[in-house]
């Protein structure tokens, strides 16, 4: 599979498996995203039951709000978009700052073939 994402950086940075792991991350943290958009639409979902909310930090999560999920991942479409480009652009927003470590959690589980990684505690 050939891909843009990581084309910004060196081959010695960031291998093309490493890249394809990105790509493949992205589209995992996309879906799992959306998913939980479409689940914030029904009246017994919490933000807590969310999947993002692995991805955010806990500390804050009673201040967490359904604008808070949308706009999370709105930011984790920029940092896709960002991570695809032929140069490196910095992240503009603090939700985007959480996007990259995301997808780096994910593409480590990738790597290693388990789908991903989950917070557990």
């Amino acid at each position: 599979m050939i891909t843009k994402v990581g084309q910004a950086f060196p081959e010695a940075t960031l291998s093309l498996p490493r890249r394809e792991a990105l790509a493949k991350a992205i589209d995992l943290v996309h879906d799992r995203y959306w998913n939980d958009i479409e689940q914030l639409g029904h009246e017994d979902v919490s933000l807590a039951d969310l999947s993002m909310t692995d991805d955010l930090p806990l500390a804050h999560l009673p201040d967490y709000t359904p604008l808070l999920a949308r706009q999370f991942f709105v930011s984790m479409t920029v940092v896709a978009w960002k991570l695809a480009q032929p140069e490196i652009l910095m992240p503009a927003t603090v939700l985007e700052q959480l996007g990259p470590d995301a997808i780096i959690r994910e593409a480590a589980g990738v790597l290693v073939g388990d789908q991903g990684w989950r917070r557990t505690t």
